[in-house]
């Protein structure tokens, strides 16, 4: 079980790491719109965390 979670990982890994490194040009010409957006998605669930808290006081 844990060999497999392990294989999984370092696959997931090498997927991830591999497509960056191909489309890496593609992706910084529009890296800070994509930060800008995670920012964003952030940010309202942080808002929503917050106003679930208070609002259950």
């Amino acid at each position: 079980m844990v060999a497999g979670v392990f294989a999984g990982f370092c696959l997931w890994w090498l997927l991830l790491s591999g497509g960056t490194s191909l489309f890496g040009s593609v992706l910084a010409d529009k890296a800070r719109w994509i930060d800008l957006a995670s920012c964003f998605v952030l940010a309202v669930f942080g808002l929503a965390a917050v106003g679930s808290i208070l609002g259950g006081l």
